[in-house]
């Protein structure tokens, strides 16, 4: 439905809809974050409260609360366990094979694992330098000030 979305000064990665109509809040992390829990737990407060997109989303049932992220913080799963939402745990990795794959593992739930590939294109990092324009004169100035051991 939405990436990014802004609701009560917060924004949301990705706010998504199931086959049955319910709002699914994504929240995805590059690393390990301890508050990834507390801060699901407020989009779904803000979103309850100012429900956007009521035309398409049945807030009489249950939000679905999904972290993605490489790893999960012991206290992310305490969390979980004591709170009175349900949250679900992805964690993502990127593998190299015959190509990069980004791989969604279900922590929760016995669904298998998914793998998409991921486009990229390698750089010839190798090659003949390429040629180096003129050095500035102010750069030129200011290193003749510097000793030998500065430059």
């Amino acid at each position: 439905m939405e990436r990014r979305y802004a609701v009560m000064g917060e924004i949301c990665d990705i706010l998504a809809l199931t086959p049955d109509n319910e709002l699914a809040i994504l929240e995805l992390k590059n690393a390990e974050d301890r508050y990834i829990i507390q801060q699901l737990t407020r989009y779904h407060a803000n979103l309850l409260e100012g429900r956007p997109f009521a035309d398409v989303i049945n807030y009489q049932k249950p939000v679905r609360l999904i972290a993605l992220a490489p790893t999960f913080h012991r206290h992310n799963h305490i969390e979980r366990d004591f709170s009175r939402l349900s949250f679900e745990f992805v964690k993502l990795r990127v593998l190299k094979e015959d190509q990069f794959y980004l791989e969604f593992s279900f922590e929760d739930v016995t669904y298998p694992s998914v793998r998409t590939p991921i486009p990229y294109q390698e750089v010839d990092l190798v090659g003949p330098p390429e040629a180096v324009t003129d050095v500035p004169a102010n750069l030129l100035t200011w290193l003749g000030t510097c000793s030998a051991a500065e430059q």
